[in-house]
């Protein structure tokens, strides 16, 4: 059987699966189950399970089509479907090409249900479908990022918190508390927040985190109940500088930053700690608390107050450019921290916060700080997504281009082609133009096409219909985005700003654009689609798309 008669019997299975039109996963709209309809699924989701080991190349576009009915049924009430839908997802994962497609797919049809049984048994059937023993010899030890920032998103509401805990943890067990650890820097704060109150209630409040913590650090050093990492001050006359934070920060600084009711004291501290550092004349006293050190500066970047943005954005500077690859061990943190400002309001903190960026790429390699960073496509805000997709651009405007993988950012980035958000849509086909410039003709023809096209015949009829005429279109203007002289990153594609005249058409990428959800648009984005303070070298940058 060729793919497409595959890709028709997946589409008739794909409509016996799908929900009734009063989204019960049980196909009822009185609240009665059919017994036909639960039936019928049942029947359906056993024959996707002889089938599947038998598709060979063809698994992740013919599951592409199914796998967001398969995955509520995960959901319904009998059990007997229930258990057909597990296992179904678990021979998937076993001969997925695309394992993070999966991943997405049980995040967006999963976790992110408007059905909370479905949300709920999603969460009971994790631990079960990446156990240890199947995430060793079936997934290859790949990355579970996008599975636990979806997990960590429930604990947010009362009525998912306990389940999703629970999920961690056993996701925690399985791919080792370095890696777990890896994946918690990037989440949200108030997720972090949340799980790190849960561990450390569960450990008794007081015994286990915290002693442990303690134990790690060891030589004198001790926590604080409040988190605070330091050490006294031997023969230290004044009461209020014979204690230091971080190995060398003193506390009267920390006190300042961590007073929650006078704004203007904690930009007295932000000042001061930024002297504090500027002053020093060896940065390595902090390596050994570093990492405790940047989890501060971290919390210190929710300040709403622009100016202490700046000042702890210089700190970061300070730190990458004086420890130069030291901060490697360190890189995912402080990518995560970074990419939280790409997007401010204020023009003088995406310059700063830019200009840190490139700073660390030159110190790290700009291909090790982008495969952090294309980690957060998955993130469920809309403006971290452009803002990954428009750092690719800058990077690959900025540096030689062997410094990077370039077909693992194609593969990184191709997906986000199929994102609902406009201006998300604009960043990635912008990205499309810059990898098909540094590609060449043979090989953007070749395999960025045949990525393109995957992405739109797996996700079938809907998000991505037009995708691969987008990029096409996109390529044809032989236009690359520019590095203005003030430091802006300008789009090639103008999208229109007033109404569609009446049999107007717009060019085929411009229509994929705007066939996207809209969103508030902020005050930089109306005449220039994202602001960098990179300098784009001419001889480094191709002049064309061809």
């Amino acid at each position: 059987m060729d793919l497409e008669s595959k890709l028709q019997l997946f589409e008739i299975l794909s409509e016996h699966l799908a929900w009734s039109s009063s989204g019960s996963v049980d196909g009822s709209s009185s609240g009665v189950v059919n017994v036909q309809d639960w039936e019928v699924r049942n029947a359906t989701l056993g024959l996707i399970k002889d089938i599947l080991p038998h598709l060979g190349p063809d698994t992740d576009p013919c599951m592409g089509l199914v796998l967001p009915q398969v995955v509520p049924c995960l959901g319904c009430t009998r059990i007997s479907v229930r258990r057909t839908a597990l296992a179904v997802l678990r021979i998937h994962l076993r001969f997925a090409s695309d394992v993070q497609a999966v991943l997405r797919c049980l995040v967006r049809h999963g976790l992110e249900s408007q059905d909370p049984r479905v949300i709920h048994e999603t969460l009971l059937s994790l631990p079960i479908l990446f156990s240890p023993e199947e995430y060793d010899s079936r997934y290859g030890r790949g990355s579970l990022y996008v599975l636990v920032s979806g997990v960590s998103r429930r604990l947010l509401p009362e009525e998912t918190r306990h389940a999703a805990f629970m999920s961690l943890q056993k996701i925690a067990e399985t791919v080792g508390q370095a890696h777990f650890a890896s994946y918690l820097d990037k989440i949200h704060i108030e997720e972090r927040k949340i799980y790190e109150q849960l561990v450390f209630a569960r450990g008794g409040g007081g015994g286990g985190a915290a002693a442990a913590t303690a134990a790690i650090m060891g030589n004198g050093v001790s926590v604080a109940p409040s988190g605070v990492v330091g050490r006294k001050v031997k023969g230290s006359a004044e009461v209020n500088s014979n204690w230091v934070e971080y190995g060398a920060i003193d506390d009267a600084i920390i006190q300042k930053l961590r007073d929650d009711e006078d704004a203007q004291t904690r930009l007295e501290g932000a000042e001061e700690l930024n002297r504090a550092i500027r002053d020093m004349p060896d940065l390595t006293v902090l390596l050994p608390q570093l990492r405790l050190f940047l989890n501060f500066l971290d919390s210190l970047l929710e300040e709403r107050n622009f100016k202490v943005n700046i000042l702890i954005l210089e700190v970061y500077g300070m730190i990458v450019t004086r420890l130069k690859t030291r901060i490697k061990p360190h890189l995912r943190l402080v990518c995560s921290s970074l990419l939280r400002h790409c997007s401010h309001s204020k023009t003088v903190v995406r310059i700063e916060n830019h200009r840190v960026i490139k700073a660390l790429m030159s110190v790290a390699k700009p291909n090790s700080v982008l495969e952090h960073l294309t980690d957060h496509l998955g993130d469920r805000r809309s403006a971290v997504r452009e803002s990954v997709l428009a750092l690719v651009c800058l990077a690959l405007l900025t540096f030689p281009s062997y410094e990077f993988d370039l077909r693992g950012l194609a593969a990184s980035t191709v997906p986000a082609l199929s994102d609902p958000k406009r201006r998300v849509r604009r960043a990635a086909l912008e990205c499309m133009a810059v990898l098909s410039a540094f590609l060449g003709p043979a090989r953007s023809a070749g395999p960025l096409m045949r990525s393109v096209e995957l992405l739109e015949s797996s996700a079938g009829p809907g998000s991505t219909s037009g995708a691969v005429e987008a990029v096409r279109a996109r390529l044809a203007r032989r236009t690359l985005p520019r590095v203005t002289p003030e430091g802006l990153v300008e789009y090639a594609v103008p999208i229109p700003q007033t109404a569609r005249q009446e049999g107007q058409t717009f060019g085929a990428d411009i229509e994929y654009i705007l066939a996207g959800k809209s969103q508030k648009i902020c005050p930089f984005n109306r005449a220039h689609s994202h602001l960098a303070p990179f300098s784009s070298s001419s001889s480094k940058r191709p002049v064309t798309t061809s």
